[in-house]
């Protein structure tokens, strides 16, 4: 799963360093990206109608059914789309990325998935959750603001077209992207690029989901 990838990531670098400016962050290489693939079909595969979580009934307003990817486009590692129902322009903080990032992270199997969008539910991997190797570290510890990017629109990462490709320019115009990177980003984002994770988040219903992330 990405987030226990990342939470992994972040432990074996060093604290400090200066937060981000959006100069810095323009300049980043970003990894390669993944390469829409025509499918063989111009009718994608329906998406599945859940996925296999744990827990309660979540309410559909915040988590609708997601979509499948726009015809034709096939990316590896995407299952789909989150659903444009309810999906709110407001931008997202700093404070509020960190909060949804240490959600994500945290190993409690029911704070995590609240954390995502249903899109992503899928990529998550359930049963090493409910098995956590270890305890989680302290929520400061696992996602430190210094690793954190200020949050800026999805069209303006790498991935921009990537993901109107993918699901849309409405879930596109409405996307926030984060970097979490592999040390202090004043210094990851150069020395580091192939390091950091790309965050994009969606906001319905007044909560803040992952969506994407990538690698």
């Amino acid at each position: 799963m990405r987030a226990w990838a990342i939470g992994l990531a972040i432990l074996g670098a060093g604290c400090g360093g200066a937060h981000p400016t959006p100069s810095s962050l323009g300049s980043l290489s970003p990894s390669p990206l993944p390469t829409p693939i025509p499918s063989a079909s111009p009718s994608p595969s329906p998406f599945p109608t859940s996925a296999p979580t744990p827990g309660p009934t979540l309410p559909p307003e915040i988590y609708p059914s997601p979509l499948p990817l726009r015809p034709g486009v096939i990316v590896p590692g995407v299952q789909g789309c989150p659903n444009p129902q309810g999906l709110e322009t407001t931008p997202l903080s700093k404070e509020e990325a960190l909060a949804v990032l240490r959600a994500a992270t945290s190993g409690d199997p029911e704070t995590v998935r609240q954390a995502y969008d249903p899109s992503h539910w899928a990529q998550i991997d359930w049963a090493r959750l409910a098995t956590p190797a270890t305890p989680a570290l302290p929520a400061e510890a696992r996602i430190p603001p210094e690793r954190v990017t200020d949050p800026r629109p999805a069209g303006e990462s790498p991935y921009g077209e990537l993901i109107a490709n993918m699901c849309g320019r409405e879930v596109l115009a409405r996307s926030w992207w984060v970097v979490v990177c592999a040390g202090p980003c004043a210094e990851a984002l150069q020395a580091a690029p192939a390091l950091n994770a790309h965050f994009f988040l969606i906001r319905r219903q007044g909560r803040w989901l992952i969506w994407w992330v990538y690698p």
